[in-house]
This record gives structure tokens, C-alpha cells and sequence, in this order.
């Protein structure tokens, strides 16, 4: 208001003097001296240091689309290969343990006692998967948590859609070694339990949302504090602890 009173009213040819003084003693505003305050008016006006280190700490407020030479670009890239190395440590681990206990017992792994076992071995896959991965690309390792993290503009839709690619790729790559290594074994299903389709997709829905809500409260929100350090264990617990769900649903 200070500075809209300076250049209103009937002194309007003292208007630059006023606003130059005005300006001179803004907390967020510093003024540049120049010879002729009329001609270089708009130069006057410049972000004061405090304000411009707000400003870089500020996170992404809106989707970000991106560029395509983003693709390029070694840090994008460099995330793209983090996040193929963790999905496929999450994968090989969780899945391979599926694979060992299912032998072990002669397909006990579709038994309450597999799936938890299955559940703890996930956890620390993840917990793995995302505390190595979390200081270069943020240790997604699941595409869901990607498109939370696009959808809250905390990254692009060009570096998401590398993320995306590298999460299959390390997944598909994990499952075909394990098939390799295991002389082609296949994983028991869960088949006790008598839910359908539609009642999986909701289950899938919310446990996904869990999983998403749980990355974003430890992980990527900027209040969380000194919550953030045990972000890689409560995503990886998160995941354990819905998994026994849909074994007690129509029993």
C-alpha cells in the first residue's frame, strides 16, 4: 500500500523520488541506483537475497510437464538407473523368497503361514529397495508412488515416464532370473481367501493409497522433520501390514 500511495495522488511528479525511498526501506525490496529514476523506473525494483532463498526452497506447487531433453539429462537419467536397480533388488528378494518358501514346503506358500512370510520378506526387500535408492531418485520402486509424486509436482511427467520405464524393466528383468535360476519354478497363489475381481481392485485401491499416503507423510512432505529418517522402514512395514488383509476377507 505504501508503494500504491507514492504514485497516486496529486504529487505524481515526485512519484519516482517517493517510490525510490519507499523502496529503499521495504524488509524484501532493495534499490538500485541509477541517474535517472523516470527512464529506468522498472530497474528500481529488485528481490532482496532472503527472498530469493525462499524462494529456491520452495517445492514444485503445480504439475510439471517437463521438457523432452530432460531424457537426456545425466541426473534423469541417473535417477532412471536407481530406480531400475531398486525395483529389481525389490522384486528378485520379495518374490524370490515366495519362490524358496513355496519349494521348501511344497507349495506351502498359499498357506497363512506363507503369506507371512512372504510379508516379511517384502519388508525388508523394500526396506532395501528404498533406502538405497533414496538420495538419487527418491526410491520410488513402485510406479504408484511415481504418479503420486507427479500428480503432487514433485517431479516431471517426462522423468516420471522414466521411472516408469525403469521400474518394468527391473521388475520384468528380476522375474526372468528368478525363473532362470529356479529351473523355471512358478510362484503358489493365494487362492483361499474367495475374493473376486472387483472386491481385489478395491482392496488393491486402498492398500495402494496406504502405501502412497505412507511415502508422502515420511518421506516427501517438508514438515515431516526428523521423520524422514525412518521414512525406508515405515514405507517397507507399510505394505507388511495390509497384506494379511485379503486372507481373512469371506473365510
Amino acid at each position: 500500500m505504501d508503494i500504491i500511495n507514492a504514485i497516486s495522488g496529486d504529487e505524481s511528479a515526485k512519484a519516482p523520488n517517493k517510490l525510490a525511498r519507499t523502496i529503499k526501506h521495504h524488509p524484501f525490496l532493495r534499490i538500485q541506483s541509477s541517474t535517472d529514476h523516470c527512464s529506468s523506473l522498472p530497474s528500481l525494483i529488485t528481490i532482496h537475497p532472503s527472498c530469493q532463498k525462499v524462494q529456491r526452497k520452495m517445492p514444485i506447487n503445480r504439475i510439471a510437464i517437463g521438457s523432452h531433453q530432460e531424457v537426456y539429462h545425466p541426473g534423469a537419467l541417473k535417477a532412471a538407473l536407481a530406480e531400475f536397480i531398486c525395483t529389481f533388488i525389490f522384486v528378485f528378494a520379495g518374490q524370490g523368497s515366495g519362490m524358496a518358501y513355496n519349494k521348501l514346503t511344497n507349495d506351502g506358500a498359499s498357506t497363512p503361514a506363507g503369506l507371512i512370510a512372504a510379508s516379511i520378506a517384502h519388508a525388508f526387500a523394500l526396506f532395501v529397495a528404498v533406502s538405497v535408492g533414496a538420495n538419487i531418485s527418491g526410491g520410488h520402486v513402485n510406479p504408484a508412488v511415481t504418479f503420486g509424486a507427479f500428480i503432487g509436482g514433485n517431479i516431471s511427467l517426462f522423468r516420471g515416464i522414466l521411472y516408469w520405464i525403469a521400474q518394468l524393466l527391473g521388475s520384468t528383468l528380476a522375474c526372468f532370473l528368478l525363473r532362470f535360476c529356479t529351473g523355471w519354478q512358478s510362484t503358489g497363489t493365494f487362492g483361499l481367501t474367495g475374493i473376486g475381481a472387483g472386491e481385489a481392485l478395491v482392496l488393491e485401491i486402498v492398500m495402494t493409497f496406504g502405501l502412497v499416503y505412507t511415502v508422502y507423510a515420511t518421506a516427501i512432505d517438508p514438515k515431516k522433520g526428523s521423520l524422514g529418517t525412518i521414512a525406508p522402514i515405515a514405507i517397507g512395514l507399510a505394505p507388511t501390514s495390509w497384506s494379511v488383509v485379503p486372507l481373512t476377507v469371506h473365510r
